[in-house]
């Protein structure tokens, strides 16, 4: 009983880790989708003006 309890620990564990791991790839691939956006709504903008709302 203890070896289950101490595998379904270590598993919960790497899941959680997992997890974790996935939640910050995400955040890095949309951070930079935004600033790639943001980076071609200013060169797209001729006098470099541009409002938060419009990127």
């Amino acid at each position: 009983m203890l070896n289950l309890g101490l595998f379904l620990a270590n598993f919960g564990a790497t899941v959680i880790l997992f997890l974790v791991f996935a939640a910050c790839a995400l955040a890095a691939v949309f951070a930079g989708i935004t600033l790639r956006k943001k980076k071609n709504a200013k060169d797209a903008e001729s006098d470099g003006k541009i409002t938060e709302a419009e990127a």
